[in-house]
């Protein structure tokens, strides 16, 4: 009976003994799958850089896609940008929001620029230097979040012109005599700008 109990002792030491080192192999086996899952999926996220869902400037084409009476959300989804900056004038109940926009050119090779292809080729490119960054003004009513007005840049350099034309003209309307002579100097101003 010693023996028979001592048989029966050393058989479970010997199952106790392959059932460890199975656990051990199942369980070092479900480690190494969960920590290369983990390494794949860290390694996998760091090389995929995050794709940002606006740019950093807009198009003058879609700039001319603005509207009066166009809710704040809709002017960002437009032009495809977040705000620069944001002014708010709480005396006048307006809030100033800034764009960044950029001027296209096209690169055509020096062999076409003479030609029809010329004109219709080559490849849009925007200029690098900071000095051409333009800024596009949209100003919104402060309670309703519409867009009342917007003006560029450019708009703005030119508008004293425009208004002294517009000057110009109602005068020339109320008093169609003759029109006042335009010195040269004037002109050939007007045309360099």
């Amino acid at each position: 009976m010693k023996k028979e109990k001592l048989l029966n002792n050393r058989k479970r030491m010997n199952y106790l003994k392959k059932y460890n080192k199975m656990r051990t192999v199942i369980l070092t086996l479900s480690l190494t799958v969960v920590f290369t899952q983990c390494k794949t999926q860290q390694t996998t996220s760091q090389t995929q850089s995050p794709k940002a869902k606006y740019d950093y400037y807009t198009t003058v084409e879609k700039i001319y896609k603005l509207e009066k009476n166009m809710s704040y959300l809709k002017v960002n989804d437009i032009l495809g940008i977040q705000p620069h900056d944001i002014y708010v004038d709480f005396n006048n109940g307006k809030k100033i929001v800034t764009y960044l926009y950029k001027n296209t050119w096209h690169e055509v090779e020096n062999t076409l620029k003479d030609s029809e292809k010329g004109l219709n080729g080559g490849t849009p490119k925007y200029k690098v230097s900071t000095d051409e960054d333009k800024s596009l003004y949209c100003v919104f009513d402060q309670n309703t979040q519409l867009l009342s007005s917007y003006v560029t840049d450019l708009g703005r350099g030119q508008a004293s012109e425009v208004l002294k034309d517009e000057q110009n003209l109602k005068s020339y309307i109320k008093k169609p005599v003759k029109a006042k002579k335009v010195k040269d100097e004037e002109i050939r101003r007007k045309i360099k700008t």
